[in-house]
């Protein structure tokens, strides 16, 4: 029972380490995102990857200014980097049968699915696996967020007529004080 605890404590700080730098801010997005959705809607109606993706894309510039994007991605990027580093430790024991760049939307796809989902396959390496097997991911959670401001006004004025480019920019360059 002791080596369960121990076990389980290594676990907890293993996870804690790797989510160390994630804002809450950050999951929340996440969560609004619904990535599940998104993967079980793409595997349900065949290939409608644009669609689905324009979709979330539309949803979450609307609900989120350029600069707050650009703070995602760069949390994004620094959890990307820690999961990959503790997920290839595992690659070959459980064969995740997938190439660099399925890896890739795999982990992807583990963030995209939210907090939980990150930490549950965090203590239990084999999860992936199990995705990989059952097509349980799709390309790619980060491109929502790898954008250049003149894609965001172009994604986000097309969802949202009224969005004025220069005051928008003006307005959220002074609330980051750039």
């Amino acid at each position: 029972m002791k080596h369960l605890k121990l076990f389980e404590e290594n676990k907890t700080s293993q996870v804690n380490s790797l989510l160390a730098g994630t804002s809450s801010e950050f999951w929340e997005m996440v969560k609004s995102v619904n990535w599940k959705k998104a993967i079980d809607d793409y595997h349900a109606t065949g290939d409608r990857y644009n669609e689905i993706f324009d979709s979330i894309q539309g949803k979450l510039y609307l609900k989120y200014e350029y600069f707050d994007i650009i703070k995602f991605y760069r949390e994004y990027g620094f959890l990307y980097e820690k999961l990959y580093s503790y997920f290839d430790k595992y690659y070959d024991t459980y064969d995740y049968g997938v190439s660099d760049d399925g890896f890739s939307d795999l982990l992807s796809s583990i963030i995209g699915k939210g907090k939980s989902w990150t930490i549950r396959c965090i203590k239990n390496p084999k999860i992936p696996k199990k995705m990989s097997n059952t097509n349980d991911y799709m390309e790619n959670f980060v491109y929502l967020l790898q954008v250049d401001y003149s894609e965001y006004y172009k994604i986000r004025s097309k969802h949202d007529p009224n969005y004025s480019d220069e005051s928008s920019f003006y307005s959220v360059s002074d609330k980051y004080n750039l």
